[in-house]
């Protein structure tokens, strides 16, 4: 395989990685977020997309040459083939997702990459060359594009702001443009003082004592925030 493959796997790695780090944060809110998971049955699409093109890379290489390269045509169908048992199989045979889903989408961006070589290097198909490199490319972008829908939802309250979830294309709030918030185990709902309500559907559950003192934080903040910017008219 050629030597970029390798390269392209150590650079992936720290970004794929950096957005696990979360800042300094008071409380997390878990919650479920429709646009995660329509991107999650979308990557899913995807995913068989790729296993049906190496599928074909392999039988277009076995068929166009009397002596085909039989590890390219091998990893090929072994690939796709896993890539199809993890589609279908889920979360029975891969329960960590998160990690499944960007061993896999690594592995097809490799796999392409390497189609892509072969074509152009050993069986002077350009044309399919550079099917293969626009492929690996529109997956690498998913790669980093896709996470945000895989992570954990969560909305993350500091003592500056709240930060909504990325996946929705929302921004943080600064605790000054909040008028009131308020976590339920069904709902966290926010006003802001531009008279924008945001709400989302929360996916865990807490006790009675939990959810006052986590809304008397929250009340005691705003509170706090207005008053002082009061304070400075």
């Amino acid at each position: 395989m050629p030597e970029c493959c390798i390269n392209c796997v150590i650079f992936c790695l720290p970004l794929i990685l950096y957005p696990y780090l979360n800042p300094f944060y008071l409380y997390q809110i878990p919650i479920i977020s429709t646009a995660a998971i329509k991107q999650q049955k979308a990557a899913k699409y995807i995913h068989l997309c790729a296993a049906f093109l190496m599928m074909a890379n392999a039988w277009g290489v076995f068929n166009s040459s009397a002596h085909p390269n039989l590890i390219f045509v091998v990893l090929q169908i072994a690939v796709s083939l896993m890539t199809i048992a993890y589609v279908m199989g889920g979360k029975k045979l891969f329960p960590k997702i998160i990690l499944t889903h960007h061993i896999f989408r690594i592995g097809e961006i490799l796999l392409l990459a390497y189609a892509a070589y072969q074509f152009y290097i050993e069986l002077h198909l350009h044309l399919m060359s550079l099917l293969q490199a626009f492929s690996a490319a529109g997956l690498f972008y998913l790669l980093f594009n896709e996470q945000k829908a895989f992570k954990k939802q969560l909305i993350t309250i500091t003592e500056n702001n709240i930060l909504l979830p990325k996946v929705e294309n929302a921004k943080s709030l600064l605790w000054k443009e909040i008028d009131n918030l308020r976590i339920r185990n069904d709902y966290i709902s926010i006003n802001t003082i531009s008279n924008r309500f945001i709400q989302y559907e929360t996916a865990t559950t807490y006790n009675e004592s939990d959810l006052d003192k986590m809304n008397a934080w929250c009340f005691q903040q705003i509170s706090a925030v207005h008053h002082a910017t009061d304070s400075k008219k």
